[in-house]
């Protein structure tokens, strides 16, 4: 059976459903690691406060010691804490994925009673939120760099 030449309009229209095939897929697979990531953060938060909590229930307050411990596992507590706005960055970004998926032009869902307003940032576009576990910059370098002299 001869082959038949294909027209360009032809082949550039399969070309464009192969590349919204990918976009669409690699869409997927990055929503779907945004939600790993965020699922690891609550499980970390949740272990480290359980951790703490334990530390105080032990904790001796008749001593300065005790009182040290007490004082050190509510400052971790408060830094676990830092979870919620992770979490809340990543799946924005899954619910702007899946909206632009969906075909739903409008903004993402409303923001919850417990989230920041939106604001106007003309450098938006240049944010993306918190890093996944193989991406962005180590703290250990940012802190080396501010530490140097």
């Amino acid at each position: 059976m001869p082959k038949t030449r294909m027209h360009p309009t032809e082949m550039r229209a399969q070309a464009t459903d192969l590349l919204r095939e990918q976009t669409i897929s690699d869409q997927i697979a990055h929503a779907r690691s945004q939600i790993d990531e965020s699922l690891k953060t609550l499980d970390d938060a949740a272990d480290t406060i359980l951790t703490e909590v334990e530390k105080i229930r032990a904790a001796d307050l008749t001593a300065a010691a005790g009182v040290e411990q007490v004082t050190d596992a509510c400052r971790t507590i408060l830094e676990a804490c830092l979870f919620h706005d992770l979490v809340s960055q990543r799946l924005t970004k899954v619910d702007a994925g899946l909206a632009a998926l969906t075909g739903d032009m409008g903004a993402p869902r409303a923001a919850t009673e417990h989230s920041a307003p939106p604001v106007a940032d003309p450098e938006a576009g240049l944010l993306n939120g918190p890093a996944l576990g193989d991406e962005g910059v180590d703290q250990d370098d940012v802190d080396r760099l501010l530490n140097s002299d």
